[in-house]
C-alpha cells in the first residue's frame, strides 16, 4: 500500500454504484467524480480525437482550424491558449508536482469548466491547496493499474501473471514481467498502463471511449533540444525524465499501444514530425491531414 502514503489519511473515496466516486478531504464531502463509462458518448461529437501535448514543435502548427475535432489537453498544452483559441474538450493531469509547480496552468482549466481527468495524487494535492477548485466540477478519477486507491499493489512478476490473464490487457514478454509500468489497457476502469507519460494514460482513455481516430500533436519525447515544453525557458523548466524512461518504457509502451489500436479497428497517428518515436511504431502524419481525414473513412470506423 507504499503508494497510498501521500494522500492517507486526508483523502478518502467511496464507489457509487455506476462506477463514480465520491470524494471527501479531511472528513468533508468535495465532488463526486464522473463515471468513466460517460466517455463512450464522445464518438458522437466527432470521429476524431485530437491529443495536444506539450513538445516545443507545438510552436511550428497552426492550431487556427482545427475542424471538427474532439481536442484533448495534457499538463501544460492549455498555455498554447495564448497564441490560439483553442478550445478543450477533455484534460489529463496526472502529476501531482505538476499541480504544485503549474497551478495557474490547472486553474485556467477548471475554471473553463473542462472536463478533467485526475489521478488521486492530483486530487489530493488539489485539495491541500484549494479544495472548492473541485466542487461541481467536472472530474474523472484515472488510476494506475497497479496503484489504485485502496488496494495493494502487486510485485511487476506477479502483475504480469495476472494481467495475462485478463482480456483487458496487453503485455510483453521483453518488458512487463520486471516493469509494471508497460502495458496497454483496453478498460480504464480496471486501471490505466503509466507508460512513463501523460500522453499514454489519455491514449488507453481515447481508445475505450471509441474514437475511429486519434492524433498526438506535440509528442515530441525530447527530440528537440534541451527545452522540452513548448511554453517554457531553458531556464524555467521543470525536471524531466524522458531520456531516463523513453528506452525502457516509452517506446516498448508505444509498440503495445500500435497492437491495441490496431485489434480494435481504429487508428493511431503521430503528428510530430520531429519526434523520437518512430514511423514503424505509430505512423506519422501532418496535422493538416489529419484534419482533413476523409469522413467516408470515418463514417466506415464508426460503425465497426
Amino acid at each position: 500500500m507504499r503508494h497510498m502514503e501521500k494522500v492517507w489519511p486526508q483523502l478518502k473515496m467511496e464507489e457509487t454504484p455506476n462506477g463514480a466516486r465520491r470524494v471527501f478531504w479531511r472528513g468533508k464531502f468535495i465532488v463526486e467524480t464522473r463515471p468513466l463509462a460517460e466517455t463512450k458518448s464522445w464518438p458522437q461529437r466527432s470521429s476524431k480525437a485530437l491529443m495536444i501535448t506539450t513538445g516545443p514543435s507545438i510552436k511550428n502548427e497552426d492550431l487556427s482550424n482545427l475542424g471538427n475535432s474532439f481536442v484533448v489537453g495534457v499538463n501544460g498544452a492549455i498555455a498554447i491558449q495564448a497564441d490560439y483559441p483553442v478550445k478543450f474538450d477533455a484534460y489529463f493531469i496526472i502529476d501531482a508536482s505538476f499541480i504544485r509547480n503549474r497551478l495557474s496552468l490547472f486553474e485556467r482549466g477548471i475554471n473553463n469548466n473542462t472536463p478533467c481527468f485526475l489521478s488521486y495524487n492530483c486530487i489530493s494535492q488539489i485539495c491541500e491547496i484549494n479544495p472548492d477548485l473541485l466542487k461541481s466540477k467536472e472530474i474523472y478519477l484515472v488510476e494506475a493499474v497497479n496503484k489504485r486507491f485502496n488496494q495493494p499493489s502487486l510485485p511487476p512478476d506477479k502483475l504480469y501473471e495476472w494481467a495475462r490473464s485478463q482480456e483487458s490487457f496487453i503485455t510483453s514478454p521483453e518488458y512487463s514481467s520486471t516493469n509494471e509500468k508497460v502495458g496497454f489497457s483496453f478498460d480504464p476502469e480496471v486501471g490505466v498502463y503509466d507508460g512513463a507519460t501523460v500522453a499514454f494514460w489519455a491514449l488507453q482513455v481515447l481508445l475505450y471511449a471509441g474514437f475511429p481516430a486519434v492524433g498526438i500533436l506535440g509528442m515530441d519525447l525530447g527530440n528537440t533540444g534541451p527545452v522540452i515544453r513548448f511554453y517554457e525557458t531553458q531556464e524555467g523548466s521543470l525536471r524531466s525524465k524522458l531520456d531516463k524512461n523513453y528506452l525502457t518504457t516509452i517506446e516498448p509502451s508505444f509498440r503495445l499501444a500500435a497492437i491495441a489500436f490496431e485489434k480494435k479497428g481504429r487508428e493511431v497517428y503521430n503528428l510530430s514530425s520531429v519526434s523520437r518515436l518512430p514511423h514503424d511504431i505509430i505512423r506519422k502524419m501532418n496535422l493538416v491531414d489529419f484534419i482533413n481525414l476523409d469522413q467516408s473513412f470515418a463514417s466506415k470506423m464508426t460503425r465497426q
